[in-house]
């Protein structure tokens, strides 16, 4: 197994690497529960689409632990949902099947691109400046998706503007906790701190009724059927549907650029130009999870940015995925 991964060569071990898989487990957790809501609310049967995304997160993040050898936890983009479910489901009306497949057309041109090596090319050109700031971005758009849900900002809409929440609510004292605990466990390089943040917050928040506890533990998962393979392929192609296939195109470029970047570089895998050694590999298995994803029903497949949790955890190979 060390052989296979380069554990040691990468100076890590099988331990450190178990903490930081299960880092990434708890920290990107959240994808299983907020992504088939969002699709739920634009017409995709909850149950199936729960165990479709399941199944295409597993499937995307083993072929980035055993393929690229990185320490990545794949699963549908919130940003890239957000277009499908709110925007050209909810408001422009166009059926679910034909929004999955204009992001199936977008996984076909990153894999083309892939396959030529412009994507690589591109990340190469790419100012290290360029590099930083897109995973801030991202950083920035989960950081507030986390502060809005638990109360510590709320929307304002006849200014479109933020406002400060109700500092009152447990949620939002939670969450505050949790920030101020992850904070000085990480500043002090605590091994498996966004683990031991999570685990805290969680069980702190029973008694306050911020963590729900579920009626049972364990059932059979729903079946896919319903959704998976489900997806108008060439109805996506109309004319009009070809800026909402862009839009998908640059929302998921970005966000595994950026990601990719970001995190080999905390977990200490880049050069001295801010690249990855050997990007196609894991580019490949990215157009590969957004054309896979698409079909199952799991639109817009990218690394998410809780990979840093592995990588904060020690996390340098693929066993960690």
């Amino acid at each position: 197994m060390e052989r296979r991964f380069h554990i040691r060569a990468r100076g890590s071990s099988p331990r450190t690497e178990a903490v930081a898989g299960l880092s990434m487990f708890i920290a990107a957790a959240y994808a299983v529960v907020v992504v088939p809501g969002q699709l739920a609310k634009a017409g995709v049967p909850h149950g199936p689409v729960t165990t479709a995304v399941i199944i295409a997160i597993v499937l995307a993040t083993l072929a980035m632990g055993l393929f690229a050898n990185l320490p990545f936890v794949l699963a549908p983009g919130l940003g890239g949902v957000a277009l499908l479910a709110v925007t050209i489901v909810g408001q422009d009306h166009v059926p679910w099947d034909a929004a999955l497949g204009m992001v199936l057309w977008s996984g076909v041109a990153f894999l083309v691109l892939t396959v030529l090596g412009i994507r690589d090319l591109i990340t190469r050109l790419m100012p290290q400046n360029l590099k930083y700031a897109i995973s801030g971005g991202l950083g920035l758009f989960i950081a507030l998706l986390g502060f809005k849900d638990s109360g510590l900002v709320v929307a304002k809409p006849a200014s479109n503007a933020l406002a400060l929440g109700d500092l009152s609510r447990p949620a939002a004292l939670l969450a505050l906790a949790g920030l101020v605990l992850l904070t000085a466990l990480a500043s002090r390089k605590v091994p498996g701190a966004f683990l031991i943040t999570i685990a805290a917050v969680t069980v702190a928040g029973i008694p306050f009724g911020v963590t729900e506890l579920p009626g049972h533990f364990f059932g059979a998962p729903d079946s896919p059927a319903s959704v998976a393979f489900h997806i108008d392929v060439f109805g996506a192609l109309k004319p009009e549907y070809f800026p909402y296939i862009f839009a998908f195109f640059v929302s998921e470029f970005f966000s595994m650029t950026g990601t990719l970047l970001a995190v080999a570089d905390r977990a200490g895998l880049t050069d001295k130009d801010g690249n990855v050694p050997g990007i196609r590999r894991p580019f490949y298995v990215d157009s590969a999870a957004v054309i896979g994803g698409a079909g199952l029903g799991a639109p817009s497949m990218t690394a998410y940015l809780e990979s840093s949790a592995g990588a904060d955890s020690g996390g340098r190979t693929g066993l960690s995925s």
